[in-house]
């Protein structure tokens, strides 16, 4: 879609399109040592004039390391390495204010594996803990993508730029996700996004006392839709 919006004298070189797993181990293949190349995404350093990633550093490990090159440090150093000298990076993340990651939070708390809600989980109670970080590809069984316990949001990114040296403008753009409340399937299909696990029905979310307060503040007076307030930082580098 991006590409379509073109027009002259801008014109379409080529165009890629890599996983978050891609960029953030970008050292996988070759050593473990975060300071490695974009190697592992397929193309050598400097070879995009544009690199884009929006609401992908969520899924990716804050920290350093994390004992792995499948880090936060490690992506944003994959980004910078695809582009060309004067080159554009693009980078869009909820905030720590914002509803993905507040969401999230309120989710783990209250249905974590040895919570009091454990119970309310569907299927197999071994299943790996909600979260947004690491893990393998794919939800639910398993594999979820997300088995990490924090949110990965624009502060963690912006802070990880800022400890490389790397200079950037941050701009913050508030927007709402409205969802019909009598599409319950969409409704829970959204939540279950947002909190990056599928165990827990959307009744068993509304019956909760904290997450049902919540989300009985983010209806509207007419009982139509729910409004989830967002914020969403917009950093070029």
């Amino acid at each position: 879609a991006a590409a379509a919006s073109l027009f002259p004298p801008l014109a379409l070189g080529e165009l890629r399109c890599a996983s978050v797993q891609d960029f953030a181990r970008a050292a996988l293949t070759s050593t473990n040592d975060v300071n490695a190349d974009a190697g592992s995404v397929g193309v050598s350093r400097g070879t995009y004039d544009v690199v884009w990633a929006v609401h992908t550093p969520s899924h990716v490990p804050c920290g350093v390391s994390a004992g792995n090159a499948s880090s936060l440090a490690s992506f944003l150093k994959s980004l910078r390495d695809l582009l060309r000298p004067g080159g554009f990076g693009f980078i869009a993340a909820p905030t720590n204010d914002s509803h993905y990651a507040r969401f999230h939070a309120l989710y783990r708390r209250e249905f974590v594996p040895g919570s009091g809600f454990d119970a309310a989980r569907i299927g197999d109670p071994s299943r790996p803990k909600p979260g947004f970080n690491g893990g393998d590809p794919g939800r639910g069984g398993a594999n979820t993508s997300f088995g990490g316990d924090q949110y990965t949001a624009a502060e963690h990114v912006a802070a990880a730029l800022a400890a490389r040296g790397v200079a950037f403008n941050r701009v913050d753009v508030s927007h709402v996700t409205r969802v019909n409340a009598g599409d319950g399937a969409r409704l829970e299909a959204y939540l279950r996004g947002c909190a990056g696990d599928d165990a827990v029905s959307l009744d068993t979310m509304l019956a909760n006392p904290r997450i049902g307060a919540y989300l009985a503040s983010c209806r509207s007076a007419d009982g139509s839709h729910y409004a989830f307030p967002q914020k969403t930082a917009h950093i070029t580098l």
